[in-house]
This record gives C-alpha cells, sequence and structure tokens, in this order.
C-alpha cells in the first residue's frame, strides 16, 4: 500500500513540476547573468522538496528510482545547463575583471556580473570619460565601503575613519598611502602573509584554489598572479621611464610624489573592497 501511495503522490509532483522544469532546462538567455544559476538551483530544489513533503521518510536513492525517465531527463537537462552557464560566467567574470585590472580597479569577487559587466564595457569608451564610470561606482560607495570594513575589522576602524575622512576632504596625500597599507594589513590578517611578497603571494593563492569552497573567487585570484603586470604592484623593471599609474610600492617608498589625486585614491578603496571580498569569503 506504501508504495502505491507513494507512486501516485510522485506522479502528482512530476505533473506539477513538469511544465516549469520544460521552461527552465532550455536554459535562460545569457543576460540573465547568475539569475540563471539561481534558476536552475531553485527547480532542482523544488522537485526535491516536493517529492520529500509527499512522504519525509523519502531518501535521494528513493527518489531516482521513483522519478520517471522524463523527468530524469529533465533534471539531467538542468544539470548540464547548470554546469556550463556557470562555465560562462566564470570565463565572463574573468574578462571583465581583467579589463578592470589592466586599468589598476578592482572590484569584489561577489560583484553582480551585470554591474561587473556594464563597468567593464565603460572602460571601452573614449579616454576622456572612461574611468567615469568605475571612478561614480566606487565614489557613490564610500559611505557604505566605510562602514563595512569597520564592521569586519573593527580593530582598525579609527584608521579606516581618518582615511575616509581624509579622502572626502580631499587630503590624498593622506588617504592613498593608508588604504595601501589596510589592504596589506587585511590581507595579513586573513592569511598570515604579505601579499605583495611574490612567493609568499604564490604560496596564498595555490592554498585557496585547492579548497573547493572558494570556487567562486577563483577568477578573481587568478587576476592576482605575480605574471598579471597590473600598475598598482608592477615591479621597477617592469614600470620604465613613461610608466604614469597608481603604483604601490612608489607611494609607500616615497618614489612618488604625484599619488595625491581622487582618482587614485579610489583605486586603493577598489583594492581594499577586492581584498576585503576575498577575505571574507574565505573566513567563511
Amino acid at each position: 500500500m506504501k508504495e502505491t501511495r507513494i507512486d501516485d503522490a510522485n506522479s502528482s509532483s512530476q505533473r506539477s513540476t513538469q511544465n516549469s522544469l520544460t521552461i527552465d532546462a532550455s536554459g535562460p538567455s545569457p543576460e540573465d547573468g547568475d539569475e540563471c544559476l539561481s534558476r536552475l538551483n531553485q527547480e532542482l530544489c523544488r522537485l526535491q522538496t516536493q517529492w520529500i513533503q509527499n512522504d519525509p521518510n523519502n531518501t535521494g536513492d528513493g527518489l531516482q528510482l521513483s522519478l520517471s525517465p522524463e523527468i530524469k531527463k529533465k533534471i539531467k537537462s538542468i544539470h548540464i545547463r547548470y554546469v556550463e552557464r556557470l562555465a560562462e560566467l566564470q570565463k565572463e567574470q574573468e574578462e571583465h575583471l581583467q579589463i578592470l585590472s589592466d586599468h589598476g580597479w578592482f572590484l569584489s569577487p561577489d560583484t553582480d556580473i551585470k554591474q561587473l559587466r556594464n563597468l567593464a564595457e565603460s572602460l571601452g569608451v573614449d579616454a576622456g570619460s572612461k574611468q567615469d564610470a568605475i571612478s561614480s561606482h566606487i565614489r557613490k560607495r564610500i559611505d557604505s565601503i566605510e562602514c563595512e570594513l569597520s564592521q569586519s575589522y573593527p580593530n582598525r576602524s579609527q584608521i579606516f575613519h581618518d582615511a575616509f575622512e581624509a579622502h572626502r576632504a580631499g587630503k590624498y596625500t593622506l588617504s592613498v598611502p593608508v588604504f595601501l597599507t589596510q589592504a596589506d594589513g587585511i590581507w595579513r590578517d586573513q592569511f598570515g602573509r604579505n601579499f605583495f611578497q611574490t612567493r609568499k603571494r604564490e604560496s596564498t593563492l595555490r592554498d585557496c584554489k585547492k579548497n573547493l569552497q572558494l570556487q567562486r573567487i577563483v577568477t578573481t585570484l587568478a587576476l592576482l598572479e605575480p605574471d598579471k603586470n597590473n600598475p598598482i604592484w608592477v615591479g621597477e623593471l617592469e614600470r620604465g621611464s613613461s610608466f604614469d599609474a597608481l603604483n604601490r610600492h612608489q607611494v609607500l617608498h616615497g618614489e612618488s610624489v604625484d599619488y595625491a589625486t581622487e582618482q587614485y585614491s579610489l583605486k586603493a578603496i577598489s583594492l581594499l573592497c577586492c581584498f576585503q571580498g576575498i577575505c571574507q569569503r574565505v573566513a567563511q
């Protein structure tokens, strides 16, 4: 009798989910970004939840045995689409982050893909305004960034307060070096290593990439590899005589005296946001 009751319930569950599964298995458009992954995952969870609700004693093995070949095929289709879309998003994320990084900008690995796409694309317009979108993005979030950093690192809250006050007052000679040193500090807090020492950075990145729980930040970590000649940490030999960008070593070692601009201060803040996003994800 119990077997018959479960079969009846399964038939009902299959009928109730069949249409929605058919729609989502076809795959939302690439423009849906992370929403695509969320919707595909929701469909799988909904099917399993409905089936378990019919009988709390059901198991995963029982689910596989009781589902019809048609529903199993739809589940497989959803799973394949999920994996494909995840790979697509990771590739797209890396491309956009690379563009930003090439211009000395950084963002948290949790940045929405649509926003990331828009900011990266904005750097492809005329040189006169190509920094405006990303600058505006950071500028509008100044208060929330300071609050998040202070809450995440209360022992550094007074330093953050003073640095952000200097930034708001246009005293970039003070804000830029402090933001850069605090990026160093929160990285060391999390990993016990100095990010800007090549061998220690390599070791940290290798450790992170081995952790399956950190796959979402892999694309961001890839941009922090030592062979990426990012202007903010590029070495002396790579800088050359015509180098004109924010560089951590030049600022903190007194070589640069023309770093006091709002844009450089915003870039230093963006590095803080990137490091915070990575460290917070690792700490979870």
